[in-house]
């Protein structure tokens, strides 16, 4: 008999750790989503938190810390000493070229984006959509184009051109002061429409 099971946790793809239900079949997770009565996140989910099963059952997924070899061939090594040498490396960068010489991104902003969303909806912004998934995003907008893959270039070219022929863009900012790229991106696109 399988016993079937719902725990709250967090999600661990990004620093926002959002709220999300794992649902367990005899111990192992089978299906990940928001969790609805979080008053922060509210449900919200992005799609990375809805890849996490994937991620965490490739069959490539690695397990271990890898060093690339002298042959360029991956070998597992032992976590300790993967920080040992990463650490080992990165004081000799900060001893060589000082500890500006250092930098860290995740790329990922901090806060709700989900919120974020809800409060500039209800605020009364439209909200367009452009993904070919049916996503928890494209549900709340105002207008959903679900382009087919490779047709979503089409799309920006129009864009663009709506933004050119309005003169949608600031043409006091510095951009057309620093470079050409606003009179190249006119052309390229004119021919796409």
């Amino acid at each position: 008999m399988t016993v079937t099971t719902s725990k709250p946790s967090i999600c661990c793809f990004c620093v926002n750790a959002c709220a999300m239900i794992v649902d367990f079949e005899d111990g192992e997770p089978v299906a990940v989503r928001g969790d609805k009565s979080n008053p922060i996140y509210q449900g919200y989910f992005c799609v990375k938190g809805q890849q996490l099963l994937e991620v965490r059952n490739h069959p490539e997924r690695l397990l271990q810390s890898q060093k690339r070899g002298a042959d360029g061939v991956y070998r597992p090594i032992p976590i300790s000493q993967a920080l040992d040498e990463i650490s080992e490396k990165l004081s000799a960068i900060r001893d060589a070229h000082g500890p500006r010489a250092i930098a860290m991104h995740c790329g990922i902003p901090q806060g709700n984006p989900g919120r974020f969303l809800s409060d500039a909806l209800k605020r009364g912004i439209k909200l367009i959509a452009i993904d070919p998934r049916k996503t928890e995003t494209a549900e709340r907008a105002s207008l959903f184009l679900q382009p087919k893959p490779g047709e979503d270039v089409a799309i920006v070219a129009a864009l663009l051109h709506l933004i050119f022929k309005e003169k949608r863009y600031d043409r006091f900012s510095g951009l057309p002061r620093m470079s050409n790229i606003p009179v190249r991106i006119e052309r390229r696109a004119a021919p796409l429409l």
